[in-house]
């Protein structure tokens, strides 16, 4: 049996899916991204096949509708996944480029929070922004040229910290969303308002407010370390909101943490701290990489449970 990310242009998957070609008797198992990552969790803490309410964050991983998933809670085990709740897509115009160059984050979420208004924000981002660059990203936004949709976590951490003009292009993978856990400073503010709406079987999240008050707290010119700290504990209360609904409606008490965005120190430990409160049994990575590193545990195990 060969596992490999059902992401079709994986380097990876290529190679597994040429191996099968090349040798009838193997069995090809495309495996779903974010299932991965919670089955390597479960494994990594020596769980039985059993279901756990699965919070899988990172930056891309392919869905099963074709959309780049990465803010995804998921009810779970080694065979089966249910995607349950997930964040609100957004186009991701130019593709692997908006992932390079973060302000295109920052533009997007601010267009899906204010429309064109945002263009007279009177925020240091937009200032700094190159108009003919937007008004060109605009027209592929309206048109859906290159747009792929994603529900990714990581690119919202990417778009606050490009918003907060901490980072507008970065140089390597995660360097927007480390620098932003870098400007953290503890305070005693509330987290950010968002909406969790139920469409079609399936719990969204919109976080058009949490952007909206960001913004109105860098035109208050607070500080940006005071942002940041509202903006992890936001990220952090959200999940503790979502699992407690799911755990309502399934009676599951086992939460498995996975995903890159988890790499995350803060965040990591304000979830943790508030799940056990609540209760939860809580799973996360110890030995095996949280990020992509640790996907072919996964992988294997979900390859070892297929009937």
């Amino acid at each position: 049996i060969i596992c490999y990310d059902m992401h079709p242009q994986y380097f990876s998957s290529k190679i597994a899916k040429e191996m099968i070609k090349q040798n009838k008797n193997l069995i090809g198992i495309p495996t779903q991204h974010h299932h991965s990552h919670i089955t390597s969790v479960m494994a990594e803490n020596n769980l039985k096949n059993e279901k756990v309410i699965g919070v899988a964050f990172d930056g891309t991983g392919f869905g099963v509708d074709g959309n780049i998933w990465g803010g995804e809670f998921l009810i779970s085990d080694y065979t089966n996944f249910e995607r349950v709740c997930h964040l609100d897509y957004i186009p991701l115009p130019g593709g692997e480029k908006a992932i390079s160059q973060v302000w295109r984050l920052g533009c997007i979420y601010l267009y899906k929070t204010f429309g064109s208004d945002f263009l007279s924000l009177d925020i240091d981002f937009v200032k700094n922004i190159d108009i003919e660059k937007w008004e060109v990203i605009e027209k592929m936004i309206k048109e859906k040229i290159n747009c792929p949709l994603t529900s990714s976590m990581g690119r919202v951490f990417d778009a606050v910290s490009s918003i907060c003009n901490i980072r507008n292009k970065i140089n390597y993978q995660g360097q927007a969303a480390i620098e932003l856990e870098m400007k953290i400073e503890k305070n005693k503010a509330k987290p950010y308002n968002y909406q969790i709406k139920k469409e079609k079987n399936i719990y969204i999240i919109k976080i058009e407010k949490i952007i909206e008050e960001i913004v109105y707290d860098l035109i208050d010119k607070k500080e940006i370390g005071f942002i940041s700290y509202k903006f992890h504990i936001t990220v952090s209360n959200m999940i503790r909101e979502v699992v407690n609904i799911l755990r309502k409606k399934t009676n599951i008490n086992k939460v498995a943490l996975s995903g890159g965005v988890f790499q995350n120190n803060f965040l990591l430990e304000k979830t943790y701290k508030s799940l056990k409160k609540d209760g939860f049994e809580i799973l996360i990575h110890r030995k095996v990489p949280t990020n992509d590193g640790g996907i072919c545990l996964g992988q294997s195990v979900i390859g070892n449970f297929y009937e």
